[in-house]
């Protein structure tokens, strides 16, 4: 199993300049898989796909806002 980079998570994350309710979207998702990580625990594919999908609810939004 590939060794998940915690530091490549946030840096994402932190480009992605999210604001107050996107960030608290996705906080506890992301709060979770940080600390298992640390761990050296498995992070479950539902978990990432959870994140990837807040994420990307979140771009088409800044989209639709720009269009709008």
């Amino acid at each position: 199993m590939p060794r998940f980079d915690v530091d490549r998570l946030n840096s994402a994350l932190a480009a992605r300049a999210l604001d107050g309710e996107q960030l608290a979207q996705i906080s506890g998702l992301h709060r979770s898989v940080v600390s298992r990580a640390r761990l050296g625990r498995p992070i479950r594919l539902k978990t990432m796909v959870s994140i990837t999908q807040a994420l990307e609810r979140t771009e088409v939004r800044k989209l639709a806002d720009l269009l709008a």
